[in-house]
């Protein structure tokens, strides 16, 4: 199962931690890839992180538009720790985000040292949809981003940030109406066509991807993924080193889920090698790349889980779970080993492995997920578990709808 919501947490912290120390407002957030790692299940992607020019015009954009100032959080280069400026954007582009701070003072920073924009002076929709969006009001909020998104008035900057707000509400609604799924990735696409050279492009094509997955399509995402990777791992502007690392194992996680599982091989271990070339002075970044390449060096167990040879995957993680040193790698070997307990047919071992990954682990949603759904196929095959197992996969669909598991749960339902 993907990691790629891990990323999305460890994006969640970071932007808590903005929140905590800034008092800013609303937050992007995603519950994805960033996949575990994914998230690596990003983000982040997890946690995560995805034609026409983000460079923003500073003039003839109306009283309304100018009278607040934008704020920028970015990661320091040298300490890792984010601060904050305030200033009028003139670019937030691939090629880096540039502001007009006070006395006139210019300052550029790299795209990916960009943590969060919030944008002042915005539509009146950009404002609402935020509030709609506190309340998790998710029509609402897509409406009145996609307004905001197409407002003239509006500058470049803000009209993809209201689209990017768009493509993340719409997956957020799809936990309930999983039709949206499709939506989200329609708006991603017409993101990337209007705003290819935008600042927050990486994150968007992660996004979808991750919709794509979640809307039944795991060929899909994996090429998507996969494309992210193969696009920024040369180290292009504007491409975290971090996030390209993630979609290699996001890619290679979702090919796991299609006919064609012999790409997942290569994927994995791009990704090992990807992780394994960071080095950040942020800590939260090289804890990020450590738990991914563990993740990653589980290639030849999730190739045995894949072809079935259960007796094999379960020799392989247990090699893994006794030589992991991350929480993420303990739990994905964990994870792994209950579903080739659960093959062999071992429904008490199975339960144990994957109720504690259900129960403990905290970096990623989608693990948790997938373990509920393997207890609940665990339990309703076990004699007298069939309520228990059907309360495991209920528990997937009221609160894990923006998993990769929680269609499986919704069929397994529908047969009880």
């Amino acid at each position: 199962m993907s990691d790629l919501h891990s990323n999305d947490l460890a994006l969640d912290a970071q932007t808590s931690q903005v929140r905590a120390t800034f008092g800013t407002g609303f937050l992007r957030r995603l519950p994805l890839v960033l996949p575990l790692v994914l998230q690596p299940v990003l983000a982040a992607a997890p946690l995560a992180a995805i034609a026409g020019a983000a460079v923003i015009a500073t003039a003839s954009i109306g009283a309304a538009q100018s009278a607040s100032s934008d704020k920028i959080f970015s990661t320091d280069k040298k300490t890792g720790k984010v601060t904050a400026a305030t200033g009028s954007i003139t670019q937030a582009t691939l090629g880096g985000v540039k502001f007009e701070g006070r006395g006139g003072k210019n300052t550029s920073l790299d795209a990916t040292a960009v943590v969060l924009i919030e944008w002042g002076g915005v539509p009146s929709s950009y404002a609402d949809a935020k509030t709609y969006a506190s309340r998790s009001e998710w029509e609402s909020a897509v409406s009145n981003f996609q307004a905001a998104a197409t407002d003239g008035g509006a500058r470049p900057g803000v009209q993809a940030s209201a689209r990017l707000h768009a493509i993340e509400s719409m997956i957020q609604w799809g936990a309930t109406e999983p039709a949206r799924f499709a939506d989200a990735i329609a708006e991603a696409d017409r993101f990337l066509a209007d705003h290819a050279d935008d600042w927050s492009m990486p994150k968007v094509r992660a996004l979808k991807a991750r919709a794509s997955w979640l809307s039944g399509d795991p060929a899909g995402a994996r090429d998507g993924y996969k494309q992210l990777f193969e696009a920024g791992k040369a180290g292009v502007d504007g491409y975290a080193p971090i996030v390209v690392a993630d979609a290699a194992l996001s890619a290679a996680q979702a090919a796991l889920f299609t006919t064609e599982t012999s790409t997942a091989r290569e994927l994995f271990d791009q990704a090992a090698s990807a992780y394994g070339a960071i080095d950040s002075v942020d800590a939260a970044v090289r804890a990020r790349a450590k738990a991914g390449a563990e993740i990653a060096s589980m290639a030849v167990a999730e190739s045995h889980l894949a072809k079935g040879d259960f007796s094999s995957a379960a020799s392989s993680f247990r090699s893994a779970l006794s030589s992991a040193k991350t929480t993420s790698g303990k739990a994905a070997a964990k994870l792994g080993l209950g579903r080739a307990l659960l093959g062999q047919g071992d429904m008490h071992a199975a339960q144990l492995e994957l109720g504690w990954v259900a129960g403990l682990d905290h970096t990623s949603a989608d693990r948790r997920a997938a373990a509920l759904l393997g207890l609940g196929e665990a339990l309703i095959a076990s004699e007298g578990g069939a309520t228990l197992g059907k309360s495991s996969l209920q528990r997937i669909k009221a609160e894990y709808g923006t998993t990769p598991s929680a269609a499986k749960a919704i069929e397994l339902l529908s047969g009880l």
